[in-house]
């Protein structure tokens, strides 16, 4: 995790609202492998607007999944298994 201060955080559905002048609402997410971190989100508005907001989505809809470099997956399981006894690890993870 990187901090970055006086950031400013634009969700889909502010994206959604800026590029397409949609109202939407976040409604479930999940996902595993490719999917990890889908969101499935509803727009509501304008026809027009809401076909705009498809086409956008479409266009970014299957982006290659950004490669985790391997000491950000060992931080990851670092994390994971914080405070736990050496008996609660997976085998492979034992000192």
């Amino acid at each position: 995790m990187f901090m970055i201060p006086n950031a400013l955080v634009v969700t889909e559905i502010e994206a959604l609202r800026t590029l397409a002048g949609v109202n939407s609402r976040h409604v479930a997410s999940g996902g595993i492998g490719e999917c990890a971190g889908a969101v499935v989100i509803v727009a509501e508005g304008a026809e027009d607007n809401v076909r705009k907001a498809i086409s956008i989505i479409e266009k970014i809809k299957g982006e290659p999944v950004i490669p985790i470099s391997r000491d950000v997956q060992d931080m990851s399981l670092q994390m994971l298994y914080c405070r736990k006894d050496q008996g609660d690890l997976p085998e492979w993870l034992r000192d």
